[in-house]
């Protein structure tokens, strides 16, 4: 019985072993811009929105599609953006430090591959 036993661990170890890491595909790009989905203050007009864009780009990055109220949008430089585009979220890095961005909850998110 125990040799029985010590045969069926070793393939349960050997199937065990064999499995493969599933590694989450990101997009690298030179910006990325949304709708966060939550009210923002915006100076400009000294009220409360909910149709305010955030961008995280890299320096001299163009090309986004601005709000109707471009005085208030967010753009955020950063050295490096991934978008995990299954997972729904960012990883952003900006010296040595990363910051991780949810888009769960965002609308119109738009990107620019490099």
């Amino acid at each position: 019985m125990n040799k029985y036993l010590f045969l069926l661990s070793l393939i349960g170890f050997y199937f065990w072993s064999c499995e493969q890491e599933v590694e989450s595909q990101y997009i690298d790009v030179k910006w990325i811009s949304f709708i966060p989905g939550e009210l923002q203050y915006c100076v400009y007009t000294q009220e409360f929105r909910d149709d305010l864009i955030d961008v995280y780009g890299i320096k001299d990055a163009t090309g986004w599609v601005a709000s109707e109220l471009p005085q208030c949008d967010s753009f955020y430089e950063r050295i490096s953006v991934y978008y995990y585009k299954d997972e729904g979220y960012i990883i952003s890095s900006k010296d040595s430090l990363q910051e991780k961005i949810n888009l769960i909850d965002a609308n119109n998110i738009q990107y620019a591959p490099y």
